[in-house]
């Protein structure tokens, strides 16, 4: 097994044919929402508080934590057993007469790859013969561009990683570089209802299957909240049920806020790729109809959920500005604010062991219920494909159900990989509810389903984001108001819908 770092990125003719897929390089997405960070277990300083505040009657804090970091131990030593001998295999070249598979994917040797790399060696013992070999792109250029580039050179992977909303999108998918699996999947009896019905669908078209979901969840809607500043204010917030609304959280946000002190209660996420989407739910409302020709961005429920985001800032004052340098995680870290909305990536990230990133007890519940009772979700997540001009087809075929089965869809977790794999079966397994009660309370208030994503159908998700975020600047400054600031983005936006599909 090796790593193979890409430094043959600067054919011209090649980027030419990935052009389209570069337009929406500058959107800033969301890379936390899959993790990507080493192994983390429960740890002393910094460490989750969820499991002391969800303890059963009769059970003591302690004996709860104690639990916890026992399941999360348990779950390491597993995915450190399936690591195996990685850094052997990784340092010795396939011998004459093996099966090199090429497997494209996110940047290693840390995150996803780092966790396939660890994986890799337990595959090639399955398959005698067999070796894993990993490409990546290096600096700005993506895994589709660079997928896109390896098929214009005539040298194409096998398997490839399969982002959407993330890594370029699915252009390749457009253009026909990833093959339609549903012969194999035939072939072999593959079990497709064990995934997320929302995830799958993330990689069809036309009705046709062209890559299995690798890991999921349930979107940009994790509150993660410092519990030593909640716990001096004496603040109530339901971290063991989620049971509020938006009045309640805003009700919290302002007792923990000590404008004085440079510290606030909330700053809402406001990208409308995830978190920004995340809220349009919560009010009943949306970004895209379900068939992509529309957004509706400009209904009343949408309307109502830019407006509120807005009036964190100009109304509750909960953050002293929308636009601060810096961001919310960076503040959030600082502990310099209370609560923190993000994805349930970093639940992984903030419980790794000598992690330095927050100093605070920490806890994760799930955002509150809108006007209409309702709570916000969106499917996301990654798959893996099998390139069309796969010169190993079946291995790579082999290499995709290995790596999207139940037990590395549990063990991930914990080794770097992030978000758990896209399988109800993986949500509920024990030892993942055993290391953070979100991942039951998450299954619980979603029905162990994660909501649909929709998508353009003419393929310009990038320009699409890009016009959106920008055109609502205008709101986060105060210079227009939610209802112009809307409709102005939906005139933009549909005027990107009606345009032709992207190749």
């Amino acid at each position: 097994m090796r790593y193979q770092p890409s430094h043959r990125l600067s054919r011209r003719a090649a980027l030419a044919r990935a052009g389209s897929l570069a337009s929406g390089a500058a959107v800033v997405l969301l890379a936390a929402a899959c993790g990507g960070t080493t192994a983390p277990v429960a740890s002393a300083t910094g460490s989750s508080t969820a499991a002391a505040t969800s303890v059963a009657p009769g059970t003591t804090a302690a004996s709860t934590t104690a639990t916890a970091a026992t399941s999360a131990t348990t779950l390491a030593s597993a995915a450190t057993a399936a690591a195996s001998t990685t850094t052997a295999s990784a340092a010795s070249a396939p011998a004459a007469g093996t099966t090199t598979i090429d497997f494209l994917g996110r940047p290693g040797p840390t995150g996803h790859t780092g966790w396939y790399m660890d994986v890799a060696p337990k595959f090639e013992a399955m398959h005698p013969g067999w070796k894993m070999n990993f490409i990546a792109p290096s600096g700005s250029v993506t895994v589709s561009e660079k997928f896109t580039v390896l098929e214009a050179g005539g040298t194409p992977p096998d398997a490839v990683w399969f982002g959407v909303i993330s890594d370029g999108g699915n252009g390749p998918m457009v253009q026909g570089l990833y093959r339609v699996m549903d012969d194999l999947i035939a072939r072999d009896k593959f079990d497709k209802s064990a995934y997320f019905p929302a995830s799958l669908a993330l990689f069809q078209m036309n009705g046709k299957q062209y890559g299995i979901p690798v890991l999921a969840h349930y979107g940009c809607n994790i509150l993660y909240i410092n519990q030593d500043m909640v716990q001096k204010a004496q603040v109530q917030i339901p971290i063991d049920t989620a049971s509020w609304d938006t009045t309640g959280l805003i009700t919290a946000a302002q007792q923990l806020t000590k404008a004085d002190q440079d510290t606030w209660g909330w700053w809402p996420s406001l990208g409308l790729e995830e978190c920004g989407t995340a809220w349009l739910r919560v009010f009943g409302g949306d970004f895209f109809t379900p068939d992509g020709t529309k957004t509706v961005i400009d209904s009343s429920a949408s309307t109502d959920a830019l407006q509120y985001l807005a009036d964190s800032q100009f109304k509750y004052k909960t953050i002293n500005s929308l636009t601060r340098t810096g961001g919310p995680t960076a503040l959030f870290e600082a502990g310099k604010l209370a609560i923190l909305q993000s994805t349930p990536g970093l639940v992984a990230e903030y419980s790794k062991a000598g992690q330095t990133r927050v100093k605070f007890q920490w806890a994760a519940t799930v955002m509150p219920k809108g006007p209409t009772g309702k709570y916000g979700t969106q499917d996301s997540g990654a798959g893996q494909g099998i390139a069309t001009g796969a010169k190993h087809m079946d291995a790579a075929w082999e290499w995709v159900k290995f790596i999207t089965n139940k037990e590395n869809g549990v063990l991930q977790v914990q080794g770097g990989a992030g978000s758990p794999g896209a399988r109800p079966d993986v949500w509920a397994d024990p030892r993942l509810t055993g290391f953070n009660h979100i991942y039951a309370l998450l299954t619980k208030i979603f029905n162990n389903s994660p909501g649909p994503v929709y998508l353009p159908k003419n393929e310009r998700y990038f320009d699409v984001m890009k016009a959106a975020n920008g055109a609502l600047a205008d709101l986060w400054t105060g210079k227009a108001s939610a209802r112009d600031t809307a409709q102005k983005t939906a005139t933009v936006v549909n005027g990107i819908l009606a345009q032709p599909m992207a190749t």
